[in-house]
């Protein structure tokens, strides 16, 4: 890899011989030569009450190990990268563009523990660049979608059973988030040793299944199948937002409640269809005509069509092969 940073190390912080050290650079323990101080809190000129920017401040330094008070340079400095690679990876997480990466202080301690930690992954030769920005882009973007997802489920919470209206739910989230947050780290773990513990049997599975018919990693076959309601785009127009929501969410859970009980699982939801796979075209039957059965059956709920198709699965991603 070449140097980007000061010319002295490559991208994962290897010094690179006969050449010096530019000025102000990190010193051997990792510290840079003049620690940079924190950033005064901005004034609250956004009309959201100082009690709960502070509210909001104390979280974020809590989850951040600390105030972000280095920028993309002294970050990848102190973690012994380059700026190259903390550039890559900050965007990998799917965050913006840092405008003026020499004064822009976004990074906080838990950033540089982390740039540590993808540096020693690739030291170690477990992980090329490309692989790890892969894993950094797909946890980064199931990330964003959990944290959404958490929020609204608890703010969700404080509407129904609070009895508060949408803003002072919102408000209280931000006051009583930490009362959840061992909770749903908790969960997480849990959820992903299972899911991982479920997948390694399914892949033990294929890959023996794959090894008996003499097939190459292009040829696993799944039963592909897509539901959708019919004449959503006109009912949404139609309809306020309360009743819009209870519509996409009654549709939503009992469509994963029926693909999970009969075994099968999610690729994709789009709002107002679904995209799941099962191992067999009978379980995947089974689940398209059961959404439509349950659907069928609930007040107020739009028609249902779903459809099937025998697929080739290939690496994360469905190939439609059409009907077999």
């Amino acid at each position: 890899m070449s140097s980007a940073m000061d010319g002295t190390m490559d991208d994962v912080g290897r010094e690179v011989p006969g050449r010096e050290a530019s000025p102000g650079s990190a010193s051997a323990s990792g510290t840079p030569a003049s620690s940079p101080q924190p950033v005064p809190d901005a004034p609250a000129t956004d009309g959201t009450p100082s009690a709960s920017r502070n509210t909001v401040q104390r979280h974020v330094d809590r989850l951040l190990g600390g105030r972000e008070i280095y920028t993309l340079a002294e970050a990848a400095q102190i973690a012994g990268i380059s700026t190259r690679l903390a550039r890559r990876i900050w965007l990998s997480m799917g965050f913006p563009t840092i405008e003026d990466e020499d004064n822009d202080r976004v990074f906080a301690d838990v950033d540089i523990e982390s740039l540590r930690q993808h540096r020693d992954i690739l030291e170690s030769g477990l992980l090329t660049e490309e692989s790890l920005t892969s894993l950094i882009r797909s946890e980064s973007h199931m990330a964003d979608r959990l944290v959404l997802w958490q929020h609204e489920a608890l703010v969700e919470y404080a509407e129904n059973e609070l009895k508060l209206d949408g803003i002072s739910a919102r408000f209280w989230i931000l006051d009583h988030f930490g009362d959840y947050e061992d909770f749903l780290r908790m969960q997480m773990n849990y959820a992903w040793r299972r899911h991982l513990a479920s997948l390694l049997r399914r892949s033990e599975a294929e890959v023996s299944e794959m090894q008996l018919s003499n097939a190459d990693d292009l040829q696993l076959q799944r039963a592909v199948g897509f539901v959708d309601m019919v004449a959503f785009t006109n009912r949404s127009n139609e309809i306020g937002s309360a009743e819009l929501i209870e519509l996409i969410e009654t549709f939503e859970y009992t469509c994963r409640d029926v693909i999970a009980s009969h075994g099968a699982r999610v690729v994709k939801t789009i709002g107002d269809a679904f995209l799941f796979i099962a191992d067999d075209v009978v379980v995947g039957a089974e689940v398209a005509s059961s959404i439509v059965e349950e659907l069928r059956q609930v007040p107020g709920m739009l028609p249902v069509r779903a459809s099937l198709v025998w697929a080739a699965w290939c690496r994360g991603s469905v190939i439609f092969s059409g009907p077999r």
